[in-house]
């Protein structure tokens, strides 16, 4: 991010540490994506369905929602 001068991502990651520990300044996305950075773990892509879980915040990923 810092090297590509990217402020702020959309971030679905396949874990359960809030990516805010490192710095990283970030939301979940919801619906079409619009403009902007994302950042989209491989897991999704391939459509598993799992929770996105960061600090007291989580949504629900039906499988296939980043296809």
């Amino acid at each position: 991010m810092k090297n590509n001068d990217i402020g702020h991502i959309k971030l679905a990651y396949f874990g359960s540490v809030d990516p805010g520990i490192y710095g990283i300044s970030y939301e979940i996305p919801k619906g079409y994506p619009g403009k902007g950075a994302y950042a989209v773990s491989t897991n999704y892509l391939q459509g598993l369905p799992y929770p996105i879980i960061y600090d007291d915040r989580m949504m629900e990923i039906k499988k296939g929602y980043f296809s």
